[in-house]
């Protein structure tokens, strides 16, 4: 919920403001530790595998403890319905980073892109 809304906030700053000295300089710091948060697939290859590779076994350990606490686990996180990692991968790249690049490939006014899909 707040990443779709950061993305938004973000997107609407810097489609209104042409000068980019207005834009809301907390928000722009939130948004970028935001990326830095959720960005490793920025890095190069071997380490955003790595990341991928934590973040997947740290949801899988959450989804084991919501069973022992009772809970059933949302799918992604639960060991014996988890997509495979890779098709994970590609829909947070293709849900998450590329919408949260896009405010910030504009403000910086480049071509560059995080990931090829």
């Amino acid at each position: 919920a707040v990443h779709k809304k950061q993305v938004d906030d973000m997107a609407r700053s810097v489609e209104r403001h042409t000068n980019r000295q207005e834009i809301d300089k907390r928000m722009l710091e939130q948004y970028i530790v935001h990326t830095a948060d959720v960005g490793h697939p920025f890095r190069p290859v071997p380490q955003h595998q790595e990341w991928a590779r934590r973040v997947n076994e740290e949801f899988l350990q959450q989804g084991d403890r919501e069973k022992e606490l009772g809970f059933t686990p949302i799918e992604m996180f639960d060991r014996e319905k988890a997509p495979p990692l890779p098709k994970n991968q590609l829909g947070f790249l293709q849900f998450v980073i590329q919408p949260l690049w896009k405010p910030m490939e504009a403000l910086l006014d480049t071509k560059s892109r995080p990931a090829s899909l």
